[in-house]
C-alpha cells in the first residue's frame, strides 16, 4: 500500500490554522482598551470588522441574613458588564459566523490566529506587523511573560479506513508516540506535553504539547496534530524596544520546535506531501 490517499488539508500544506499568543502579568485597564479600539483605521484592510467583548464580574459575599423585624436584608447586586476585550475580525466568505483572520486583545493576553495558512515566510512577517502596531499600547507599563505558538494541522484519508497502515503515516519508534499506536486500526488518541529549558538571550521554560488525534469525521479518517510551544521567560521583559526583539526572536524558535516536533511525529512519505525534510540523525 502506499499514501496516496492520504491528503494534506491546504493540498501542499496540513495547516488548518495557527495562533500566536502573547502574555503579560498586569491586566489591561478599561481605558487602555478603548484605545485599542481606536486602532480599527490602521487594520481596516485587513480587519474590516471590529467587535468588543464584554465580561462579567460578579461580587461574592456572605450569605443573605434572613429578615426580621431588625434587620431587612440588602438585595443582591447585579453583576456588572465591563469592556473586557477588543476584536479585530476578517469574516469568512464561505461560511456564516466564522473568520479568516483575527486579533484579540484581553486584559491579560493578545491572540492573532490564522484559519488561512501559505507558509511561515509570508504569514509571520505580516503577524509581526500587526503586533508592532498593538504592542506599544498593550506592553505600557506591563512586562511581556510568555510568547505561544500553536499549529493545527490535519490530514484526511481518502479511502477504506482498513487500508491505513499507520506504520507509512508516522515514524517509527517516535519518541512522541506510544508503542501500540502503530498497529491500532480505530480511533485514538495521544497528548504528550513536556518542559525544556531556555537558555542564551532568552532564559526561561519551554513547555511543548504534542497532541495526535486519529479518528472519523462523517465516515472518514482523519488524522490531526495539535503542536503548542509556550516559551515563558526566566524574567519578564520590561522595556519595549526587548519585547519588540524578544518577538522577533523567539517566535521564529518557536516555529523551527514546531517543525522539529512533525520531523519526529511523521514518516518521510508524509513530509513530503507537506514539503518538509526529514530531520537527519546524530
Amino acid at each position: 500500500m502506499t499514501i496516496d490517499a492520504l491528503h494534506p488539508f491546504a493540498g501542499d500544506h496540513a495547516v488548518q490554522s495557527v495562533a500566536f499568543v502573547l502574555e503579560w502579568a498586569t491586566p489591561l485597564e478599561t481605558t487602555t482598551l478603548k484605545a485599542l479600539r481606536q486602532l480599527a483605521s490602521r487594520f481596516q484592510s485587513s480587519f474590516p470588522v471590529v467587535q468588543e467583548q464584554q465580561q462579567i464580574t460578579v461580587n461574592v459575599g456572605e450569605a443573605p441574613k434572613k429578615a426580621s423585624k431588625y434587620h431587612k436584608p440588602k438585595a443582591p447586586a447585579t453583576p456588572a458588564a465591563q469592556l473586557g476585550g477588543i476584536q479585530f475580525l476578517h469574516t469568512s466568505d464561505h461560511v456564516p459566523g466564522t473568520f479568516t483572520r483575527m486579533i484579540q486583545v484581553q486584559r491579560e493576553s493578545c491572540i492573532v490566529a490564522l484559519n488561512e495558512y501559505s507558509r511561515w515566510d509570508t504569514v509571520w512577517p505580516r503577524v509581526q506587523g500587526w503586533l508592532e502596531i498593538v504592542l506599544p499600547l498593550v506592553l505600557s507599563g506591563r512586562a511581556l511573560t510568555s510568547l505561544t505558538l500553536q499549529y493545527q494541522d490535519l490530514f484526511l484519508w481518502r479511502d477504506d479506513p482498513a487500508r491505513l497502515d499507520l506504520r507509512e503515516i508516522f515514524r517509527a519508534g517516535s519518541a512522541y508516540l506510544p508503542p501500540n499506536c502503530y498497529g491500532l486500526t480505530s480511533a485514538w488518541h495521544s497528548h504528550h506535553g513536556f518542559v525544556e529549558t531556555m537558555n542564551g538571550e532568552w532564559p526561561g521554560n519551554l513547555l511543548n504539547n504534542i497532541n495526535v488525534n486519529v479518528g472519523d469525521l462523517n465516515q472518514h479518517r482523519q488524522i490531526g496534530t495539535m503542536l503548542t510551544h509556550k516559551a515563558t521567560f526566566g524574567t519578564p521583559v520590561w522595556s519595549q524596544e526587548r519585547a519588540m526583539a524578544a518577538l522577533r526572536d523567539v517566535m521564529p524558535m518557536l516555529h523551527r520546535q514546531n517543525k522539529s516536533a512533525l520531523q519526529a511525529v511523521f514518516s518521510a512519505a508524509v513530509l513530503a506531501k507537506i514539503g518538509l525534510t526529514v530531520q537527519q540523525e546524530g
